[in-house]
């Protein structure tokens, strides 16, 4: 049985060959690290890693490449935005719709007695509550951390109104892009956007162990870690100036070499047939057609990244995940997808989900498994 993988909303795969080869060519033919050193291949190094951070400049909306800083993943990204913007005393509004990667910072610092946050309420059909969000931000948060799209429901935040609000408050605007980036276009400057987390190996097909930050104002954020940059070693104190402000220590080279690769490849036209969008709808569709199959369903006015949720009545989620992995060779996350707070807006609470994401190599053969696997149930 060939196997079917509709789990990209957590990595994408497979990944294209022009990535492999990209990482492969720094292994063999560069291996060194950028600013450690004057030789040739530092300076190739320097070089690739320069036109990635600009690539992703572009993909991000901003007009300033160097306020882009490379990190391990989005995690990482958000830990050092939450961390770095806040001092003891601050107070943070963000909604339902948030991964882990951002609830768990904020829980960590509030049983620390260090900060204090809100959670605005996410309505079943995936639109936040305006309402609620207006009478959170009376409490003066210096921080709004929102997620682009939710990772459960798909559904895709009212950014540019979120950002205007928050600033009116007097806050500082985080945006979590980590479903969006590579599906959806970001435009960080036009939006007002001032900080922003990204991760490599969803939507853009980079390798795991890349993502990172983006910072408008650097002085607005500490930086979680000290250390080298092969920059101003005679100082004993971290540089202030961007990139090296967030890139301490010995950066995954070999993973942007391979993201710059995806992104080049964003670029190119898609191939023939329907898109990551469409396989999406159109599975929907059909699911709502099955007995007993409920789809979490999204209010019209709300734009999508192509992510599907659903349940199965008479089935714990975990039990329909490995069904189509055997009847059909289908490959789907079930649970809560480190997202647990929408789980209780969208009646799904405590055991999630099925989810099917979808990717650019995702074809038409893989809703027609999904749906006879769920047929055969």
């Amino acid at each position: 049985m060939q196997l079917v993988y509709l789990d990209n909303a957590s990595t994408s795969h497979p990944k294209s060959p022009v990535v492999v080869d990209a990482m492969a060519d720094y292994l063999f033919s560069i291996g060194a690290s950028p600013g450690r050193g004057g030789y040739g291949q530092a300076r190739k190094s320097h070089e690739l890693v320069d036109q990635v951070r600009r690539r992703t400049a572009d993909l991000l909306g901003v007009a300033r490449a160097s306020n882009v800083a490379f990190s391990a993943n989005a995690t990482f990204a958000l830990n050092t935005l939450i961390h770095g913007a806040l001092v003891p005393g601050d107070h943070v509004v963000t909604t339902q719709a948030e991964h882990n990667s951002v609830l768990r910072p904020l829980e960590q610092r509030r049983r620390a007695g260090q900060s204090t946050y809100e959670v605005v309420r996410v309505g079943p059909d995936g639109r936040i509550d305006l309402e609620a969000f207006g009478r959170a931000l009376e409490a003066g948060p210096r921080l709004v951390v929102v997620n682009h799209a939710s990772n459960v429901t798909g559904a895709v935040a009212p950014v540019v109104e979120l950002a205007d609000r928050a600033h009116q408050a007097g806050a500082l605007f985080l945006l979590d892009v980590s479903q969006t980036l590579g599906h959806l276009p970001v435009a960080a400057d036009e939006w007002g956007v001032d900080l922003v987390a990204f991760t490599g190996h969803k939507a853009i097909g980079g390798p795991s162990g890349t993502g990172g930050l983006f910072v408008r104002d650097p002085e607005t954020v500490a930086p979680l870690l000290q250390g080298g940059t092969g920059s101003n070693s005679q100082s004993l104190t971290h540089p202030h100036g961007m990139p090296a402000k967030f890139e301490a220590g010995t950066v995954n080279y070999l993973g942007i070499a391979g993201l710059g690769a995806a992104l080049a490849e964003l670029d190119q036209p898609a191939e023939a047939g329907p898109s990551a969008a469409d396989l999406r709808e159109e599975c929907a569709d059909r699911l709502r057609g099955l007995p007993r199959v409920r789809v979490v369903e999204l209010d019209d006015r709300v734009d999508r990244v192509p992510v599907l949720s659903f349940t199965v009545d008479g089935f714990y989620p975990a039990e329909v995940a490995h069904l189509l992995e055997e009847r059909v060779g289908v490959l789907v996350r079930s649970g809560l997808h480190c997202a647990p707070l929408i789980h209780e807006s969208i009646g799904t609470d405590p055991q999630g989900t099925v989810r099917v994401s979808f990717g650019r190599s995702t074809d038409k053969t893989a809703v027609d498994l999904v749906c006879a696997g769920i047929q055969s149930l």
